[in-house]
């Protein structure tokens, strides 16, 4: 293999690798914006759980008649 044909290889290989680099950094952006949006759909969640959990609470400690 000649010199010339062995740097067309390399080069190549490195343009494939940086395609590939350039891609799995789209992907990790993405997994880290889809964990984001989970924890605070989450968080979201537990506090309307909260709210909700608290009026149920409030409204039996206070009776029927609300006092």
């Amino acid at each position: 293999m000649s010199l010339l044909s062995e740097l067309r290889a390399f080069f190549r290989r490195e343009q494939r690798f940086a395609a590939q680099r350039r891609e799995l950094a789209a992907v990790n952006e993405e997994l880290v914006k889809q964990r984001l949006k989970n924890e605070r759909m989450r968080e979201g969640m537990r506090r309307c759980l909260a709210c909700d959990y608290r009026r149920e609470a409030t409204g039996r400690d206070q009776g029927p008649d609300g006092g």
